[in-house]
């Protein structure tokens, strides 16, 4: 199980052991620090050379949010807005220069200067803007403490790839001490489960086809570019879905709950539902500071100011992935797939999803959902290509359905050597998060924690999954989002 090395396993067993010793627990301080220190270790052993700007960061934004107070207490509102500002062009402004630098600035010889994003950057960096700007509008008090302002911004599950948390529901819970809970800890427990399923028999055995796919796209036939586009967004869900309830799910151990990420977004019905469901924290990030304040700028246009603000909104989304255009183009493509919406009315409806005939979606809701993950699927293309040049070549060669040839794709997945079962764990992911679809994973079931019968469902669902990880599981690769 290399996705959890044993080195991160003992590491996380002897924080989590001291966490819970009688001097530490019930003592918040004290956790807090010990949680600190171990998230600066476990980001020092990652990237080292990062760890200064993370430190830096840290403290720069911890005084700009007292002098932010400090401001609007003496009612110097202008003075309060300059702060904000600073410190929103300082983030935005380092994650640019890492981010997109490296993509404009030639290098001595062929190519371009390569320059290193620092692990987790975007991530974080969004955590600090949204606790300033949360701040300046007064729905938080500025963090006094730096040890719990400093742990907010580093805490080390989600340091990495997120979710990225509000300072509004993270910072109150580290004012207590923790003491274990055992119901909390076995459904952490069985969410990163839920979560090594995902990454390990779904993404992992999926990766190596589309990977070899994603090579050389000309050297494949219509089929199975079609093939490939399918099963893409199932592989990236299934990986950055696992990666989240792995990290939500250490997070209970520790008494800490952060951010949802993802709610079974291959049922929605529609775009819109869609992205509520689909990399949440990213996606509410954005509504609450990009595309509320462009809404309101733009309320004078109509569902046209609309359509602009979600359309901005939505290219910002995909320029966070990446400085090529590529990633621009998949935001827009996905901003105009809202317009539509927007006219009719439904951009901002919600009907709760009701099980059909058999249990099954509605064969309504069904069609609708089909149709989201085609359009999913077809976005997809342009976020996984090099370059806008070669994902209009793959488009065009996947639409060629007269070139369609069935044992082109059979030689594909032989060459791959992707495993005859792998349909297996999808339909297992489908039935359980369609069956679960109001938890929050599909193994949640601590009602009765602690109980005879919930301990022999606890053991029969460990020795399943566990079973299920050893005998299913692919070839164990680095987890997607850590690219970004």
């Amino acid at each position: 199980m290399s996705v959890i090395s044993w080195s991160f396993l003992a590491f996380f067993a002897v924080l989590s052991g001291v966490y819970y010793l009688p001097p530490v627990r019930r003592r918040a301080q004290a956790q807090n620090i010990l949680l600190l220190l171990g998230s600066f270790v476990f980001y020092g052993i990652a990237d080292l050379k990062a760890l200064p700007l993370l430190a830096a960061s840290v403290i720069v934004f911890y005084f700009l949010g007292l002098a932010v107070e400090r401001a609007i207490k003496k009612e110097e509102w202008r003075r309060a807005a300059l702060l904000r500002a600073a410190g929103v062009c300082l983030g935005t402004g380092t994650l640019l220069g890492f981010k997109y630098l490296g993509a404009f600035l030639p290098a001595n010889g062929s190519g371009t200067l390569r320059i290193l994003l620092p692990l987790g950057l975007s991530f974080y960096t969004f955590r600090l803007i949204g606790y300033l700007i949360d701040v300046y509008r007064e729905k938080i008090p500025a963090e006094k403490d730096p040890i719990r302002f400093a742990l907010f911004v580093s805490f080390f599950p989600t340091l990495v790839s997120g979710p990225i948390d509000r300072a509004g529901k993270f910072l109150p819970q580290l004012r207590e001490g923790r003491l274990f809970d055992y119901g909390l800890a076995m459904d952490g427990f069985f969410q990163v489960l839920w979560g090594l399923f995902e990454k390990m028999c779904i993404a992992d055995n999926l990766a190596p086809f589309t990977g070899m796919v994603w090579a050389q796209p000309e050297q494949s036939g219509s089929l199975t570019l079609a093939f490939t586009a399918l099963l893409y967004p199932i592989q990236i869900y299934a990986d950055f879905d696992g990666y989240s309830h792995i990290t939500i799910g250490l997070s209970k151990f520790l008494g800490i709950k952060v951010a949802r990420n993802f709610d079974h977004p291959f049922f929605s019905r529609n775009i819109a539902e869609y992205w509520r469901k689909w990399h949440m924290s990213l996606t509410s990030w954005l509504t609450d500071y990009v595309f509320t304040p462009l809404s309101v700028s733009f309320r004078n246009l109509g569902k046209v100011g609309i359509c602009l603000a979600v359309v901005i909104t939505f290219t910002l989304i995909g320029m966070w992935h990446g400085a090529d255009w590529t990633f621009a183009l998949f935001g827009l493509y996905h901003g105009l797939l809202y317009i539509p919406l927007v006219f009719s009315g439904s951009f901002q409806k919600r009907r709760k999803l009701k099980a059909g005939k058999w249990g099954l979606p509605a064969i309504g809701d069904m069609a609708g959902m089909m149709l989201t993950y085609l359009l999913v699927a077809l976005g997809l293309v342009l976020f996984r290509a090099p370059g806008v040049s070669e994902a209009v070549s793959y488009a065009c060669r996947m639409l060629a359905v007269g070139a369609w040839k069935p044992y082109d794709l059979v030689v594909a997945l032989l060459n791959a050597r992707i495993p005859l079962f792998f349909p297996l764990p999808i339909l297992v992911l489908f039935l359980l998060e369609w069956a679960r679809r109001d938890k929050e994973h599909p193994l949640q079931h601590c009602e009765n924690a602690g109980s005879g019968k919930s301990m022999v469902l606890d053991s029969c669902i460990t020795v399943s999954m566990l079973m299920a990880i050893i005998l299913l599981q692919g070839h164990t690769g680095s987890f997607i989002y850590f690219n970004f």
